[in-house]
């Protein structure tokens, strides 16, 4: 599945450069009144594209982060429980082994415990 995201991505990149570069007229963009900025359309697409792209990115990495840190606490918690099954076998297997019952050498009677 990722490495259909890997191509999608690709072709996507791909057309909007191909759309960039034949889009090569100078264009002026008003920032909010604080500057103006000229430069050509395949410039403005290609700067609009990379920031969308980063900024989702940004905010991926919370949705990453979170995941990490429950991808750790569930670690943790199947390392206890593997931990405590184990423990649970031994104590298992100690239970079924055989005990001898019977008259000792010495003619006493030897319990099971």
């Amino acid at each position: 599945m990722q490495k259909f995201y890997i191509v999608l991505s690709m072709l996507l990149l791909i057309l909007v450069a191909v759309f960039a570069v034949s889009n090569n007229d100078i264009v002026s963009v008003n920032l909010f009144g604080l500057a103006q900025l000229k430069s050509t359309l395949a410039v403005m697409i290609l700067v609009c594209f990379v920031s969308g792209a980063f900024l989702m990115a940004i905010f991926d990495l919370g949705k990453n982060i979170r995941a990490w840190k429950k991808i750790r606490t569930l670690e943790a918690q199947l390392k206890k429980a593997e931990e405590e099954m184990e423990r649970n076998k031994a104590a298992l297997k100690r239970q079924d082994e055989p005990r001898s019952v019977g008259w000792t050498e010495n003619g006493g009677f030897k319990g099971g415990n």
